[in-house]
Parts: C-alpha cells; sequence; structure tokens
C-alpha cells in the first residue's frame, strides 16, 4: 500500500473514532473503531468496530450504517482529498 492510501486509511479511523464520539446521537451501546480496511482502488473502506454490549452489536450496526452518509459529510469536511471512500461497517468477532 502507498504512503498516501495508509495516511487516508489512519486519518480515517481516527476521524471516524472522533465523530462517533462526538457527533453521532443514539448509538445503543459503547463503540470502538479497531482497523480500516482501505480497498485497493481507493474506493470503499470497510470501518471494523466492537461493541461493548453484545447484546446491542446488531442495534449499533443498524445505527451506524442509517448514519453513514452523514459520517462520510464529515468527513469529507475533515480530510483533504479528491474523492473520499464509500464508508461500510462490520463488528469485529474478535472475542
Amino acid at each position: 500500500m502507498s504512503k498516501q492510501k495508509d495516511m487516508l486509511k489512519r486519518t480515517i479511523e481516527k476521524e471516524v473514532a472522533n465523530i462517533l464520539v462526538k457527533d453521532i446521537e443514539n448509538i445503543p451501546g459503547f463503540v470502538t473503531v479497531n482497523g480500516v480496511l482501505l480497498s485497493e482502488d481507493g474506493k470503499n473502506v470497510l470501518i471494523s468496530i466492537s461493541v461493548l454490549e453484545k447484546d446491542k452489536e446488531d442495534a449499533v450496526l443498524k445505527r451506524l450504517q442509517s448514519a453513514r452518509d452523514y459520517i462520510r459529510h464529515l468527513l469529507a469536511k475533515r480530510i483533504k482529498t479528491k474523492s473520499l471512500p464509500k464508508i461500510d461497517f462490520v463488528v469485529s468477532k474478535e472475542d
């Protein structure tokens, strides 16, 4: 992976974590961003999250999926890049 893509990946991870804490309301559980996978073409990003309360994983994922466009909008304000990748979330299954 190029330095530019690696830097974009790290920046997205940091900024999404900040957005989830400060800007997204009504998340039904405590969420941590575990990592970010950027596609080779840079058009898609998969954000891996973990949820403290395992019984709330589905509700949290549903809330984040519904806020995807808003999160991407906030990222676009914070990250200077030609095109921002489309966002998707996945719950990490690490135990």
